[in-house]
């Protein structure tokens, strides 16, 4: 008996995640036809001299890049949780070597102190 329930909230379960899935994939969607849009109006207006009609375009671009990869169920470029461990290894190499340049400071005072 408890079993029949438990199936049948797994089932229910399950459907609301392809409802929310269903829907976040048509707002995608919807955004992506609006990034089109745009896209297309961009290209269709007259250039600038300062640039900014093309690096909106580029902006757009990039925008419908993403929504590509999400549609398509890849993982965001640029990795995040990569970057993320780059950026600590990085922040812990600069700590440890101004603590090394710390110490050799120290040193070299402890140093001159005692030659004096």
């Amino acid at each position: 008996m408890t079993t029949k329930y438990l199936g049948a909230a797994a089932i229910g379960l399950l459907l609301g995640v392809m409802t929310v899935r269903a829907q976040e994939y048509y707002d995608l969607r919807v955004a992506q036809e609006h990034l089109q849009a745009a896209w297309d109006a961009l290209k269709a207006a007259p250039v600038d001299e300062r640039g900014h009609r093309d690096r909106a375009v580029g902006y757009v671009n990039k925008a419908l890049e993403e929504i590509h990869l999400a549609l398509a169920g890849d993982a965001p470029r640029g990795q995040v949780d990569e970057k993320r461990a780059n950026r600590d290894a990085q922040l812990e190499r600069k700590k440890e070597l101004r603590d090394q340049q710390l110490r050799e400071k120290a040193q070299q005072r402890e140093d001159q102190i005692q030659e004096r």
